[in-house]
């Protein structure tokens, strides 16, 4: 049992169902309650603050960190081939390893949560070690070991996991990277035992993996997932070159997306997700960074504030507003790890709280605060993070965690250097 946190006048409350003026509640075992104010544990003066349910990053190679600054400077295709070929050499190497992934998670994990981060889905090796690195925070994640080729090999790895906010997630690379065949007959068998498990793969991010996946199957992506029975609780990333009949055969099913505008853009892809039209069948859409290589983002309201600009300049409209990016952000990304997405009597929402610094407090109000959040966040920026009714984060974290990130940091410049000269090694090679 967490001790009773009181969250005594709030100026403003967000959530599912917009703003409000906001009003004193009590987190009792990760439940608000508004009828009591509990004295006796954590008493959080909330003037001048914003409580907002939290938000989650709902696509990331978390561990990628360790890589800031190669090939970023590349397109998406050439960056690919030379993260992989990196990748490879460094595990062989023993450089990328579980220990080094643990340390480097929980440096991306914990500038993440200084943002407000609540949950992050990834997909990377050495998966467990951001598991741990999550844990280690508070952090909810949903992972799972990449390209699995059976259910017993799945059970395997995910027994390891002892976390009651982890969630196992079917991690799949792309159409490209694993044979159609193969990723049905795993999801299928692994879905026979896990039914609501979801499956997290991703489609459409190029113009060139779309006319490859053309020539080899004779569909475009959505088709051939859908001609498999795999776009139900699926998560899919990206859909950067999703034509419209494609969107049609997503109206009305039960599957996710992760927009990643920024990680899009910088590896520019070529194009943006229509995340207008695939809200308006009913996808729920997400946001994510991509992890830090190749975005060089770890705050999700700049992702969110990439999102509103890219479709603004793509659509020539207003027509996204700050409001659908925070619900992508915050509401949605609630539904996608299953949290309630509003504070209200009984209910159990991770939350985030926001100041409204001095300078701004005169000129934010009902109307416009989520413009202010999503387009400004160094004005209101993030005070404390609650995640199942534990405070993770406190303008710092506990003293536990923050030596542990003191010792990452020392760890990884060691490691970092070690991959600096390896690629010297293999320039000088070449």
């Amino acid at each position: 049992m967490s001790e009773p946190i009181l969250i005594e006048n709030p100026m403003y409350i967000v959530d599912a169902r917009g703003v409000r003026k906001g009003s004193s509640f009590t987190i009792i075992d990760g439940e608000v309650n508004f009828k009591e104010r509990i004295k006796s544990g954590r008493i959080v003066d909330a003037r001048n603050r914003v409580v907002s349910i939290g938000f989650y990053n709902c696509h990331s190679h978390i561990p990628m960190i360790l890589l800031a600054g190669f090939y970023s400077n590349l397109g998406f295709w050439p960056w690919l081939k030379n993260i992989i070929s990196l990748e490879n050499k460094l595990m062989d190497k023993g450089i990328l390893n579980d220990e080094n992934t643990y340390y480097s998670s929980l440096i991306y994990c914990s500038l993440l949560a200084r943002s407000g981060c609540c949950g992050i889905v990834d997909m990377y090796y050495y998966w467990w070690s951001a598991v741990n690195a999550c844990e280690k925070i508070g952090l909810r994640i949903m992972s799972g070991p990449p390209n699995p080729n059976s259910w017993s090999s799945f059970r395997r790895e995910i027994s390891r996991i002892n976390y009651n906010l982890f969630t196992p997630i079917i991690n799949m690379h792309s159409l490209y990277g694993v044979d159609i065949n193969i990723i049905k007959s795993v999801v299928d068998e692994i879905r026979s035992n896990i039914p609501w498990i979801k499956l997290h793969i991703h489609v459409s991010e190029t113009r060139d993996e779309v006319y490859g996946i053309w020539s080899k199957y004779g569909k475009y992506p959505i088709q051939l997932l859908e001609e498999y029975n795999l776009i139900d609780n699926s998560l899919l990333v990206h859909l950067c070159w999703t034509t419209y009949s494609e969107i049609e055969l997503l109206k009305h099913r039960r599957c996710f997306m992760a927009h990643c505008p920024t990680s899009n853009a910088l590896l520019y892809t070529g194009s943006v997700a229509p995340i207008v039209e695939l809200d308006e069948v009913g996808v729920v859409v997400t946001l994510g960074t991509d992890g830090f290589n190749p975005s060089y983002e770890v705050n999700l309201r700049r992702v969110a504030k990439d999102s509103v600009l890219q479709l603004r300049q793509q659509y020539w409209s207003a027509e996204v507003s700050a409001w659908d990016v925070y619900r992508f952000l915050a509401v949605n990304g609630a539904k996608l790890f299953g949290v309630d997405n509003v504070i209200a009597e009984g209910r159990n929402p991770d939350i985030v709280l926001m100041d409204i610094v001095r300078e701004a407090r005169s000129f934010v109000d009902e109307d416009n605060l989520i413009e202010f959040i999503v387009y400004s966040p160094e004005l209101t920026p993030v005070r404390m993070v609650i995640v199942n009714g534990n405070i993770i984060y406190d303008s710092g974290f506990n003293s536990d965690v923050e030596k542990e990130i003191t010792y990452a940091l020392s760890k990884l410049s060691n490691v970092r250097r070690k991959v600096c000269e390896f690629m010297g090694e293999v320039e000088n090679e070449e």
